[in-house]
C-alpha cells in the first residue's frame, strides 16, 4: 500500500486499505492516521468513515466517536448495512437499547441473510427483557449460520433462554 500511495498520493482507497492493515497489525496510531488521511482525501467516502468509526469502537471503546462516524457513513450511503450494524453495537455498548434495536432492524432490512445481525439483535432483545423476540432472532441466526461461530453463539444463547424457561 505504501507503493500505491507513492504512485497516487491522492488515493483515499489506498490510505483506507493501509489503515486497515495497520489496525490488524496492532499499529493503532498509524491506522488512525491513515483513516484520517482517507477522510481528508475523500470526504464523501462512506467506507472511510465506517472504518474509522469501527476503529474507535473496537480499539478505543470510544462509542461516541463510533456513532458519529457511522452516522456520517450512513448519511453518505443510507443503504450501508455494516454502518448501521456497527452503530447499533455502539448504542448497545452505551445501553441505549432502543437505538441499537432500530439500527439492527435496519441492518436486517438491508441484509436479511446477516446472521450476526440476528444474533446481536437477539442479545439486545434479551437485555430489553423481550425473550420471545430474542429466541426468534437466535433461531434465525442459527438457521443462517448453523456451522459457524455466529450460529454457535446463537444456539448457546437459545439454549440458555430455554433452560431459564423462556
Amino acid at each position: 500500500y505504501k507503493q500505491a500511495v507513492s504512485l497516487n498520493p491522492e488515493s483515499a482507497q489506498a490510505y483506507l486499505a493501509m489503515g486497515n492493515l495497520h489496525a490488524t497489525g496492532s499499529e493503532l496510531d498509524k491506522a488512525l492516521t491513515c483513516y484520517n488521511k482517507a477522510i481528508e482525501l475523500g470526504p464523501s467516502f462512506a467506507m472511510a468513515f465506517y472504518c474509522r468509526g469501527t476503529f474507535y469502537g473496537v480499539y478505543r471503546e470510544d462509542y461516541a466517536r463510533e456513532i458519529q462516524d457511522c452516522s456520517r457513513a450512513i448519511s453518505l450511503d443510507p443503504k450501508y448495512p455494516e454502518a448501521y450494524f456497527n452503530r447499533g453495537h455502539a448504542y448497545k455498548a452505551r445501553k441505549d437499547y432502543s437505538r441499537a434495536l432500530a439500527d439492527f432492524n435496519t441492518t436486517i432490512e438491508l441484509a436479511p441473510q446477516n446472521a450476526s445481525a440476528f444474533q446481536t439483535r437477539g442479545v439486545t432483545h434479551t437485555r430489553m427483557g423481550d425473550y420471545r423476540a430474542a429466541k426468534r432472532d437466535f433461531q434465525r441466526a442459527f438457521e443462517l449460520d448453523p456451522y459457524g461461530d455466529t450460529g454457535s453463539r446463537a444456539k448457546g444463547n437459545l439454549e440458555t433462554l430455554e433452560r431459564a424457561g423462556y
